[in-house]
């Protein structure tokens, strides 16, 4: 709630001019009252009239004025004070904008790097899952091939086919390692948490250089 309540001084200078001119009223109607007659022509009249006054009224004038100059002084002082509790919500104020903005760019930021990282992880997935098409494939072949070579065997027991079944063999076993590896690759990384592409890079290489 607003405090409208008036400063003591300003009280006082209101009193002090209203009693400033009603002095001044009462001395004019009291010296026109004892000395009753036309305006004097004399200087000297004047000159006492003068004094009558500045002697009268001069020292509630510097009085006024004195109370003038402090009214004014504390005024100043509450406007400044005014002016620096504004000054200061507002840089409250500004200073809670700028946390705000920088949490909402931190969110952003973070938001950001997690869907650059998931990303980067269905790329690297759909890679495993290029390879592991390709070895099941050869796999296929390697199985094909062998059953092939077995039928002709057991057809035509006198065929020399050398060392061909067993490396085939051992490359379709070979590549079933192989399969077996990326596999356990595909399932590690989609069930881990990444901070960055590089956590995804590192484990990625490490398994496929073991291929």
């Amino acid at each position: 709630m607003k405090n409208n309540k008036k400063d003591p001084l300003e009280l006082v200078l209101y009193f002090s001019i209203f009693g400033l001119l009603l002095g001044l009223f009462v001395a004019v109607y009291f010296y026109k009252s004892t000395f009753s007659g036309a305006i004097s022509s004399v200087s000297a009249d004047w000159s006492a009239l003068g004094s009558f006054f500045g002697g009268v009224f001069a020292p509630v004038v510097s009085f006024v004025t004195l109370v003038a100059i402090i009214v004014t002084i504390r005024l100043q002082k509450k406007f400044l004070e005014t002016q620096v509790t504004e000054f200061s919500k507002l840089h409250e104020l500004q200073v809670k904008t700028l946390n705000s903005q920088e949490e909402q760019l931190s969110s952003a930021k973070s938001s950001y790097e997690h869907e650059k990282v998931n990303s980067y992880k269905q790329t690297i997935l759909s890679v495993i899952a290029q390879q592991i098409d390709l070895h099941q494939r050869i796999i296929d072949r390697c199985t094909s091939s062998s059953e092939y070579m077995l039928e002709k065997k057991m057809a035509q027991p006198k065929i020399d086919l050398g060392t061909k079944l067993e490396e085939t063999l051992e490359q379709k076993e070979e590549y079933e390692k192989r399969l077996n590896k990326l596999a356990n690759l595909s399932v590690s990384i989609a069930v881990s948490k990444y901070q960055s592409t590089n956590e995804i890079d590192k484990e990625f290489a490490k398994v496929y250089a073991d291929l």
